[in-house]
C-alpha cells in the first residue's frame, strides 16, 4: 500500500468514527446561550452578508446563522452537522499541520498526526465546544482559521516561486476574515513565531529574522481590523484599571456586588489552567460550568496549582537548554499561548469554560500522543484503535447531557451545586415539561442562593404560580422580579397576561405595551395585546396585531399565532390572508391536526 492510500484509510477511519460518535447528537434541541443568540435573535432573518461583514468581531457566526435560517429556520440539525463539519476539518488541517512539522522524523511523523488528530476529533472535552452550537460556531471557525493561517504560513516560507504572491495574498484574505470569527484569533500571529522557530527556522535565529514580516503582516492586518470593528475592545485589552461584572446566577466573586478586577482574576487562573490541563486526561467529571470562584494568593487553591504551572514552565526552560526544538516544549508553549488572552490578566465574567481550549488543546493532545508513542510505539496501531474506540465512547455518553434541558441543567446542578443559574434554568425546563410543582422548589432553591441580584427565578417562579392557579400570587413574585430589574420584556408581558385573566384590561394593555417598546420584536406581547383586542372586540385593530406576529416577530415560526391570524382572518372575510395563514400553518406543521384543517380551508376557498 501506498504512503497516500496509508494516510487516507487512516485519516478516514478517524473521520467516520467522529461522524458515527456525533451523529445522534445532531438532532439533540437547541441548549443555553444557542436561544438568546440564535432562536431569539430576530434580525437572523433578514441580515444579509452585507449589512454583516466587518459589523463586529464575531459577524460570521451571525451571517453563518441567517444562512442557516434560510435552509432550515430553527432546525437544529442543520446548525449542528455545520459545527460537526468545522470540527473534522479543524482535525484534517492539525493532521496535515503535525505531519507537515514533523515530516523530517520521517514514519513517526504520521503516527504522531494519526493520534494527536483522533485525540482532537473524539475527545469527550470537544462536546463543549461542538455541542455547545454558537460557542461551536465562534471557537470552531476561529481554530479553522488560525490553522488554516498557520499551513498557509508554511508554504509561504517553503515557497520561492511566484505562488507565494498568491499565498501572501491568501493569507492576508483569511487573516481579515479571521477577525470576524472570535477574538482569540489575537493569538495567530505568536503561533506563526512558534511553528517558524520550531519547525521552519529549527531555532535558527537569522533565518528567522527574514520570515519577521510575516507574522508581523499578520499582526498589523488584526489590529487594523479591529479598530475599524471595534476599537474598544482594544483599550480594554490594555486597560489594566478593566473591571466587569458578574453574570446574574453564576456568581464567580463572594458576593453579588462585588466586581471582578484583574488580581483576583489573575490568581484564579493558574487553578484554571491545571484544570484545563487535567481534564484531558481524566474526562470523567466535565461540566459547562463549575463551582470555581475567584481565590485569595494565601488560598490552597493558588498555592498548589501555581506550583504545579511553575513546575511546567521549568520543564520548558529546561526542555529548551536541552534542545531548542523540543517537541513537548512545542506543545506546552502552545497550550499556554492559545490560552493566554482568556486566562491572564483580562477579568472575564466566565472563570472557567471548557470550550475556551478546544484550539489550545491541540499542544497538550500532542504532548500526550509524543508520550503515547514513546511509550508503545510498538503496538501503535492497537492503540490507536483502542484511544479512539474509548474515547468515542466517552464522547458518544458525554453528549447525551445535550439531549434535552432537564439532562443539560441537571448534570450542571451535580458538578455546580451553588450556582444560582442551574437551578433556575432546570425549573424552567421542568415547567416546559408541565411538572410545575416540582419547578417551584428550583425555583425558591435559585433564589435563595441569590434571590437580591438574579430576578430570572421570580419572573419564571410567577408563571409556574399562575398555571397552579395562584394568578394574585404570580403578580406579587413579578414585582419583585420587576424590582431588581424593571427592563425586562418578558416580565411585563407576563404581568400582562396575568391581568388579562383578571379582566384588568387597562393594566394588561400598559404591560403589553411596555413589553414591545423594550423589545419592539416581541411576538408573545404581540400575540397577547391581539387577544386583549378580541376581548374588547376590535376585531380590526386585533387581525393588525396577529398578523404583525406571525410576519414582523420573534414567533412568525410558531403554529398558535398562525392559527389565531388564520380564525380572525377568516371572521373578516379577509380571504387572502386566509390563503397566506393557511399555507403557512401547512408550512410549519405540514402534519398536525391544524395543518389538516388549514387544507380543507384552502380547498373550499
Amino acid at each position: 500500500m501506498s504512503k497516500n492510500n496509508y494516510i487516507f484509510l487512516g485519516l478516514l477511519f478517524i473521520v467516520a468514527l467522529t461522524c458515527i460518535v456525533y451523529y445522534p447528537s445532531l438532532h439533540y434541541a437547541f441548549q443555553f446561550d444557542d436561544g438568546p443568540n440564535i432562536i431569539k435573535l430576530f434580525d437572523v432573518r433578514n441580515l444579509k452578508f452585507t449589512d454583516l461583514c466587518l459589523s463586529s468581531t464575531r459577524w460570521i457566526s451571525y451571517w453563518l446563522n441567517t444562512i442557516l435560517y434560510q435552509i432550515s429556520q430553527f432546525d437544529p440539525f442543520y446548525y449542528r452537522i455545520a459545527n460537526l463539519f468545522f470540527h473534522i476539518f479543524t482535525g484534517i488541517l492539525i493532521f496535515l499541520f503535525t505531519y507537515l512539522c514533523l515530516r523530517h522524523l520521517r514514519d513517526i511523523s504520521t503516527k504522531i498526526a494519526f493520534l494527536v488528530t483522533a485525540l482532537f476529533l473524539l475527545h469527550p472535552v470537544q462536546t463543549q465546544t461542538i455541542s455547545y452550537i454558537i460557542q461551536g460556531q465562534l471557537e470552531g471557525l476561529s481554530s479553522l482559521f488560525i490553522m488554516s493561517l498557520l499551513l498557509c504560513s508554511i508554504f509561504i516560507f517553503d515557497n520561492k516561486s511566484y505562488l507565494k504572491y498568491f499565498l501572501v495574498t491568501l493569507f492576508s484574505l483569511l487573516t481579515i476574515l479571521s477577525t470576524g470569527s472570535k477574538e482569540i484569533i489575537i493569538a495567530t500571529p505568536f503561533l506563526i513565531l512558534l511553528t517558524d522557530w520550531f519547525f521552519v527556522s529549527q531555532a535558527n535565529w537569522q533565518k528567522i529574522k527574514t520570515h519577521l514580516w510575516l507574522p508581523i503582516l499578520n499582526f498589523v492586518l488584526i489590529i487594523s481590523s479591529y479598530v475599524y470593528i471595534k476599537p474598544w475592545f482594544l483599550l480594554r485589552m490594555l486597560n489594566l484599571n478593566y473591571v466587569c461584572n458578574n453574570n446574574p446566577g453564576n456568581i464567580i466573586t463572594q458576593n453579588a456586588q462585588e466586581a471582578i478586577t484583574i488580581g483576583p482574576f489573575c490568581v484564579s487562573q493558574f487553578k484554571v489552567l491545571l484544570h484545563y490541563l487535567w481534564i484531558y486526561i481524566w474526562p470523567f467529571n466535565i461540566s459547562v460550568e463549575y463551582d470555581f470562584k475567584l481565590i485569595q494568593l494565601s488560598s490552597f487553591d493558588f498555592v498548589f496549582p501555581f506550583i504545579i504551572i511553575l513546575t511546567i514552565w521549568g520543564l520548558i526552560i529546561y526542555l529548551l537548554k536541552h534542545n531548542k526544538t523540543s517537541l513537548i516544549a512545542f506543545g506546552l508553549l502552545w497550550f499556554f499561548i492559545v490560552n493566554a488572552p482568556r486566562a491572564s490578566i483580562i477579568p472575564c465574567s466566565e472563570l472557567v469554560a471548557d470550550y475556551k481550549t478546544y484550539l489550545a488543546s491541540f499542544g497538550w493532545l500532542l504532548v500526550i500522543a509524543i508520550l503515547i508513542i514513546k511509550l508503545l510505539e510498538k503496538y501503535f496501531y492497537i492503540i490507536l484503535i483502542l484511544i479512539s474506540l474509548s474515547l468515542g465512547y466517552l464522547t458518544y455518553q458525554r453528549n447525551k447531557v445535550w439531549r434535552s434541558g432537564i439532562e443539560f441543567w441537571g448534570n450542571i446542578i451535580q458538578n455546580a451545586p451553588s450556582k444560582a443559574r442551574a437551578y433556575n434554568n432546570y425549573a424552567v425546563e421542568l415547567s416546559n415539561a408541565g411538572k410545575f410543582k416540582e419547578s417551584v422548589i428550583y425555583f425558591k432553591k435559585a433564589i435563595r442562593l441569590e434571590g437580591s441580584t438574579y430576578y430570572d427565578p421570580y419572573t419564571n417562579l410567577a408563571g409556574a404560580y399562575a398555571v397552579l392557579g395562584d394568578t394574585d400570587l404570580a403578580i406579587e413574585t413579578l414585582n419583585k422580579s420587576l424590582k431588581i430589574n424593571n427592563m425586562q420584556p418578558e416580565a411585563y408581558n407576563n404581568l400582562g397576561a396575568f391581568y388579562l385573566h383578571k379582566q384588568d384590561l387597562q393594566k394588561a394593555h400598559e404591560c403589553f405595551k411596555t413589553a414591545l417598546d423594550l423589545k419592539p420584536h416581541y411576538g408573545k406581547a404581540m400575540y397577547n395585546l391581539g387577544k386583549l383586542y378580541l376581548v374588547n372586540s376590535d376585531w380590526e385593530q386585533a387581525h393588525k396585531i396577529f398578523k404583525q406576529a406571525c410576519t414582523a416577530s420573534d414567533i412568525d415560526c410558531d403554529l398558535p399565532p398562525w392559527v389565531g391570524f388564520a380564525e380572525i382572518s377568516m371572521n373578516l372575510k379577509k380571504y387572502d390572508d386566509v390563503k397566506f395563514a393557511c399555507e403557512n400553518i401547512i408550512r410549519i406543521a405540514p402534519h398536525s391536526q391544524e395543518a389538516k384543517i388549514a387544507k380543507g380551508v384552502l380547498e373550499n376557498l
